[in-house]
């Protein structure tokens, strides 16, 4: 006869498949078991911190998260004993969470201020072992902050951030610096008269200081009709500003050219063109002298129009206004640095159309770039499309027929043409909405290299208005051929936006496409 015993559940454990570290995202089994049991076990059950989870001997979790982070056990029952097995850790690793790049102060960064950045996760297990910044994709830092004082407009780019743990590596979403220069007239000048270019700030230092006291008065050229005028911050807005300056774009006094063969051109005088900018560069990092390589045209005291296949970015540029003769400094010459540049968010390389770039200028004199004077002038932008047929001039130091790089400046008188005529020479899609066209009607005179981006000026009623700016002419620059230029008109909205916003709607803003008949 044999003795039958009676036993409850022997060695319960709750086992964890695979066993080790558990990852966010991953799938894992935990399981009860027991050695013996006598009677056999009749049911298991499953916990998470005390807590029923599974009233069976197995759990599966798939795509496991931090919340399934716990203490687990389970018992095993039979009709002696329930017993439980030793707890089980079950702590889930992940990677870092909520990764954000912060910016500190928020809001705009002005030119010369101090800012932070600083790298943030709310959570990571195991925790964060190193930060990366970066600048536009180039690493700045590998900590979690960075400190730039004295901001400069070389500073703008999108940064972004990486936060590194043992399980993954995860960004922050990007953080665009876009610096803003504090003195520009437009924070607290209606935009009308920032591009009239007639207001003069003093002192500029206190634009940003709450609650200042800011004196406007009128610039070099223009006259004031009720003397000067002040506006005084409060919260954050300027009161109404009432000075009214007299004086107008486009306006010189008529000089007469001398007679000299440059393609059939002749030589300007000073003043004559007192737009016309000089636009030069140099290799970035160097003390190499600037050369003349393309030509602009002055629009307001801190901006120049150009072409934008002038535009380089390996190279640091700088603008001459107010001289005619670039192998000598004159009196009149004004040198002012380049410190933005805005290509035309539709420029197509390949094709020419919307071949138009603005050049944002450095300070020379408090909230003033370019200063007015005899021979330094805005010329108008234009509010008209000038018909066929009108003779209008062009101007700059480019090639000649006698001089590859010829030091004096020259001007010739052309013709607006058709647009069906210049397609007629150059094609139906060669020449867009775009572009104007002008000729020689003599078949001599044209521009050519180192004009580009200089201007095509036509005058009405005594004011001088920019038609165009170089764009391209055939390889030869042979007057035989018109020349193709951007068509300054289509783009008055996208320059004017420019202009009034300091640049920050320069790469955002398209121009709708006018249907001209020019």
């Amino acid at each position: 006869m044999f003795a039958s015993f009676l036993d409850g559940p022997k060695n319960v454990l709750l086992a964890l498949d695979p066993p080790g570290d558990v990852v966010k995202g991953s799938s894992v089994t935990l399981t009860c078991s027991a050695s013996g049991s006598h009677p056999p076990i009749q049911s298991y059950i499953l916990f998470k911190d005390n807590t029923v989870v599974a009233q069976k001997n197995t759990m599966s979790i798939s795509n496991v998260q931090p919340s399934d982070s716990g203490t687990y056990h389970c018992e095993a029952f039979n009709d002696i004993a329930t017993v439980d097995s030793p707890p089980v850790t079950v702590d889930v690793h992940y990677g870092p969470k909520n990764v954000l790049l912060a910016l500190d102060p928020p809001g705009d960064v002005v030119k010369g201020s101090s800012v932070t950045l600083t790298c943030s996760a709310s959570g990571s297990h195991p925790p964060i072992q190193s930060y990366i910044l970066f600048k536009d994709n180039t690493v700045v830092a590998q900590k979690n902050t960075m400190s730039i004082s004295n901001v400069q407009p070389s500073d703008s780019g999108t940064y972004h951030c990486e936060a590194f743990n043992d399980i993954a590596t995860v960004d922050s979403p990007p953080v665009t610096v876009d610096i803003h220069s504090p003195l520009r007239p437009n924070y607290c000048v209606p935009p009308e008269f920032y591009r009239m270019n007639s207001i003069m700030i003093s002192p500029p230092q206190i634009l940003y200081t709450p609650k200042a006291k800011v004196l406007y008065d009128c610039m070099v050229g223009y006259t004031s009709t009720g003397g000067r005028s002040d506006v005084t911050c409060m919260d954050g807005n300027w009161t109404p500003l009432t000075l009214t300056c007299e004086g107008q774009c486009g306006r010189h006094t008529d000089q007469n050219g001398i007679t000299f063969a440059i393609i059939e051109g002749t030589l300007s005088r000073p003043g004559e063109h007192p737009w016309q900018v000089s636009l030069q560069r140099r290799r970035k990092e160097t003390s190499n002298p600037f050369g003349h390589y393309c030509g602009g045209v002055l629009i307001a005291s801190c901006w120049v129009l150009t072409a934008a296949h002038c535009i380089d970015s390996s190279m640091d540029m700088q603008v001459v206004v107010g001289g005619v003769d670039n192998g000598r400094h004159e009196e009149s010459d004004q040198v002012i640095a380049v410190e933005r540049d805005f290509i035309h968010v539709d420029f197509r390389k390949s094709t020419g159309s919307n071949d138009i770039a603005l050049l944002q200028l450095s300070f020379t004199n408090g909230a003033f770039c370019a200063n007015g004077t005899s021979y330094v002038k805005t010329a108008c932008l234009p509010n008209k499309i000038f018909p066929d047929g009108k003779q209008c001039v062009i101007s700059g130091w480019g090639k000649t027929k006698d001089a590859n790089h010829p030091l004096r400046m020259s001007q010739g008188d052309v013709t607006l043409m058709s647009k069906q005529r210049c397609r007629d020479v150059y094609g139906a899609l060669q020449v867009d909405n775009t572009m104007i066209c002008a000729e020689d009607t003599m078949g001599k005179v044209n521009f050519c290299t180192g004009d580009s981006g200089g201007p095509l000026i036509c005058k009405e009623d005594g004011v001088h208005y920019i038609a165009g700016l170089a764009s391209w002419v055939n390889g030869s620059c042979s007057g035989q051929a018109p020349g193709v230029y951007a068509n300054v008109h289509h783009h008055v909205n996208w320059i004017s936006g420019c202009v009034a916003t300091d640049g920050s709607l320069c790469r955002t803003q398209s121009v709708s496409d006018y249907d001209y008949t020019y």
